[in-house]
């Protein structure tokens, strides 16, 4: 092996596809882009790998038929949704704009800690507000309502409030509560990490352990709903829509979610506008009167703000005029005309440049979709399925010649003189048969994409809060798993400079796997937090 130029620019491939994978990111989580509910799950990576045997097979079976053009349109559709999927977010984000003109300041005063919506019905007309001294006040909106009588933040034993038909029970541990019509809610500590949020009537828990939030029904049944890489700091079970089917409102860090839909799937971020973030709630009804919008409530820097959420029936024009609706076709159109690029004019330096953001994309999408061990499963899955693939039933290498005969989007492509042109490029079987030599050098998309899926999911779920000579943990190990790729690409380059095919996961995803492993044990001591 020696390292020439197309060497170093097929590592600097790696290193730019980590490194953009991490930068898009944080885009893709805020707009829920993720793959799976439970990101946890040993099935997802089983799934997926399915997904790419049976892809992979029906490719073969196609190739064995003679219907290349069929092979075409199918490889070159996958491509047109990655690059839709991929292009969405941004123009979501772009379109959308900073949302942070829509939050409004309301005038409760300083020092504030908590603040609870009263009345969870359709006239919501009252608001407590908590204030660092402990004292809790309500308002309405004409003004200061009553004062209740005071809670200490950090838990006061057996006090009880009433208001009206309002009940508020403290207990020991303490550290949120929640009023509710003619019901009594208590948010009690029951560990380091955990709270309850119990609404009478409705059927269900909402519990946090270990960074995780559940839901237990009435028989006892607790089912993960999601689980992010901050703590969760507070929940809140809410019928916003009015449809007495309750959307469940999360303060996690900074960031504001709600869950909704069927078994809370769809997340939507909110906020990580304000910055320091210490309470949040929301409601049925509205505050101001406008039957088709009700306000979400924060707490930030000691002030309350809110922000009008629609809750309305949209008529067609409003939806064709929405910026998910506009980021859906704007995303479709250029992924439209770049897929027509690559179908007219194939050129390597066409197809690395779109290959290179399509492989960041796309693990960035899978990486959000895996918490740490279902990415190592799958990594370590994939390991025996491309060995065998490549070296028993070789049928990775008829597929790698088909994608270079049609000159699909399935590779990155370093030639090694200049003049070349791959859209002349002939069949690789054949100079492999023949011991000609290659003009240039091929990696899959895959081998780009697998070993980064680790590097985004170490970035995503691994606890930021820990830090590394300055940095966020996640963000250390997640370098950490791309300097491992680098030091598998290194063994590869000395197989591949035999002159053979040489599957290409087995080396990256090991060295991914020992980077990951090596960086994750300096940073949290062990590797337990996988378990």
């Amino acid at each position: 092996m020696k390292w020439d130029k197309p060497t170093l620019i097929m590592a600097a491939m790696f290193v730019a596809v980590g490194l953009l994978a991490l930068t898009i990111t944080p885009v893709f989580v805020d707009e829920g882009m993720q793959a799976f509910e439970d990101e946890e799950s040993l099935l997802n990576p089983l799934w997926y790998m399915a997904m790419i045997v049976l892809l992979a097979l029906g490719i073969l079976f196609l190739i064995k038929m003679g219907f290349k053009n069929v092979i075409r349109a199918i490889i070159f559709f996958v491509f047109f949704m990655a690059i839709s999927y991929v292009i969405y977010p941004f123009m979501a984000m772009y379109l959308e704009g900073d949302t942070s003109e829509e939050w409004e300041l309301m005038d409760f005063g300083d020092d504030v800690v908590a603040i609870q919506v009263l009345d969870g019905g359709v006239h919501r007309d009252a608001i407590a507000v908590q204030y660092s001294n402990g004292t809790t006040v309500v308002h309405n909106n004409f003004g200061p309502w009553g004062t209740l009588p005071n809670l200490d933040p950090a838990g006061i034993a057996g006090r009880t409030a009433y208001m009206d038909n309002y009940r508020i029970e403290a207990a020991e541990n303490v550290t949120s509560w929640n009023i509710n019509h003619s019901s009594i809610v208590a948010v009690l500590n029951v560990s380091s990490a955990s709270v309850y949020d119990y609404r009478p009537g409705t059927g269900f828990v909402l519990m946090t352990a270990d960074g995780a939030l559940y839901k237990i029904d009435s028989n006892l049944t607790r089912d993960r709903i999601v689980k992010y890489s901050r703590p969760i700091r507070h929940v809140e079970a809410v019928d916003m829509w009015g449809d007495d089917r309750y959307e469940i409102i999360v303060l996690e860090g900074d960031n504001v979610h709600i869950l909704y839909g069927d078994g809370y799937a769809t997340d939507w971020v909110v906020s990580d506008i304000l910055g320091e973030l210490e309470a949040v709630d929301a409601g049925a009804g509205e505050w101001d009167g406008d039957d088709d919008t009700v306000e979400l409530f924060v707490v930030a820097d000691g002030k309350v703000y809110s922000i009008e959420i629609f809750t309305g029936s949209y008529d067609m024009n409003e939806v064709l005029a929405s910026p998910q609706f506009i980021a859906s076709i704007i995303a479709m159109t250029l992924a439209i005309a770049l897929a027509g690029l690559l179908w007219f004019w194939p050129e390597w330096y066409v197809l690395d440049t779109l290959g290179v953001v399509i492989a960041a994309g796309i693990a960035s999408l899978i990486g959000i979709s895996f918490a740490p061990l279902p990415a190592i499963v799958l990594l370590l899955g994939l390991i025996v399925y491309d060995a065998v693939a490549v070296y028993q039933s070789k049928h990775m290498i008829a597929l790698a010649d088909e994608a270079v005969e049609q000159h699909l989007p399935l590779l990155v492509v370093i030639p090694k003189e200049k003049g070349y042109s791959y859209m002349d490029q002939g069949s690789i079987r054949e100079q492999i048969d023949k011991g000609e030599e290659r003009e240039a050098m091929f990696l899959g998309l895959g081998d780009l994409i697998i070993p980064t899926v680790l590097v985004v999911s170490s970035y995503r779920f691994l606890d930021p809060s820990t830090s590394f000579l300055g940095f966020g943990g996640n963000l250390v190990v997640a370098l950490g798993t791309m300097v491992g790729i680098l030091g598998g690409f290194i063994f590869l380059s000395y197989q591949v400079a035999s002159g053979k095919p040489q599957a290409g996961l087995p080396a990256l995803n090991s060295g991914a796997l020992a980077g990951f492993c090596a960086s994750a044990v300096v940073v949290y001591g062990s590797l337990g937090f996988l378990l």
